[in-house]
């Protein structure tokens, strides 16, 4: 017959039972315990300052600095502290990718799996596309890299207040149509409601909406227009300067411009 061994309990006198290879259940060692030790259910606490945001929370002793000097009392603060010691850093063990070098600034920039199977990239950033089309005349010398529409030159703005909403083009439309001589299509003589307002030189060129520089589109010549604005632009703005295309509420088709 095989005799059962002894059980071993921990030595504060709690009754809980704990293997034979220790004397003690964590935290319940009264002799190593601090004088401002809090006690709950047999483990010590301590009151301490947050790392993050400085509030004092309960954190158990044998967990104090377990992470290094950092200490924090909930998950958002856990986030805010990972935001800052984080970010900028770049994780290589996550980077399954490879790297190539940009044909206009010579630097290298990572690229994902999924781009190196489908796509070809050439370039780090969308502003070395930009200046390499410059360069190359691809696009035109003017066009602008992005839309500045901070503060006062924000559409929400005329004559340097804030009318709380953007400019009202009903009044444009009437100009359009005295021009035109009707509520039309410029170029099929389709007539309105539902005509868009087409800008001649398009916003990311500086163009805006003027008189000058917009005219009346179906929504199907709006499409073609945008489509091959190297043909349509030349044509548009002579209009504008000699009304050529001026046509009374006469339907005119593609072939009549091909």
């Amino acid at each position: 017959m095989q005799i059962p061994k002894p059980k071993n309990y921990c030595r504060c006198g709690c009754g809980q039972e704990i293997s034979a290879t220790k004397k003690w259940v964590s935290g319940h060692n009264f002799k190593r315990r601090s004088k401002d030790a809090i006690v709950i259910k047999g483990r010590s606490y301590k009151e301490i300052n947050c790392s993050e945001c400085g509030g004092k929370f309960l954190r158990r002793i044998d967990q104090i600095n377990r992470y290094g000097k950092t200490n924090l009392c909930n998950k958002e603060c856990v986030n805010s502290r990972q935001s800052k010691t984080r970010k900028g850093k770049t994780l290589s063990s996550a980077r399954t990718g490879d790297y190539k070098n940009c044909i206009q600034c010579k630097k290298g920039f990572y690229v994902v799996n999924y781009r190196l199977k489908y796509e070809n990239p050439k370039y780090c950033s969308k502003e070395c596309m930009d200046e390499r089309k410059r360069e190359r005349g691809t696009v035109h010398k003017n066009f602008i890299k992005s839309a500045d529409n901070k503060g006062k030159k924000n559409g929400m703005y005329k004559n340097g207040n804030n009318v709380g909403r953007a400019p009202r083009k009903a009044k444009l439309r009437k100009e359009i149509i005295e021009r035109e001589g009707g509520n039309w299509c410029l170029l099929c003589g389709k007539p309105g409601p539902g005509l868009h307002l087409h800008r001649i030189k398009y916003g990311s060129q500086g163009g805006k909406y003027e008189l000058d520089n917009c005219v009346q589109l179906c929504a199907g010549h709006h499409g073609e227009v945008h489509s091959n604005k190297n043909k349509w632009m030349p044509i548009l703005l002579d209009h504008i300067e000699n009304k050529t295309l001026y046509n009374n509420g006469y339907v005119f088709y593609k072939d009549d411009y091909d």
